[in-house]
């Protein structure tokens, strides 16, 4: 049972941060005025690099 209650968190966390994505996404392609794909793949990029080093240094902190 366990288990089953620690995969229901774990898609519980999935899904928030998804979501999470989704309302960042929104406000990136109103705040910066987002009208083409190639605008879109650079945005995303760009947040995606920005959360792996974030996500690094917060590893940091905790070692």
């Amino acid at each position: 049972m366990d288990k089953l209650r620690e995969l229901q968190l774990n898609i519980e966390k999935k899904v928030d941060d998804l979501t999470e994505f989704e309302v960042t996404l929104a406000e990136l392609l109103t705040t910066y005025d987002i009208k083409t794909i190639p605008e879109l793949l650079s945005a995303v990029k760009f947040m995606k690099k920005a959360y792996v080093n974030m996500d690094y240094m917060i590893d940091d902190l905790f070692e």
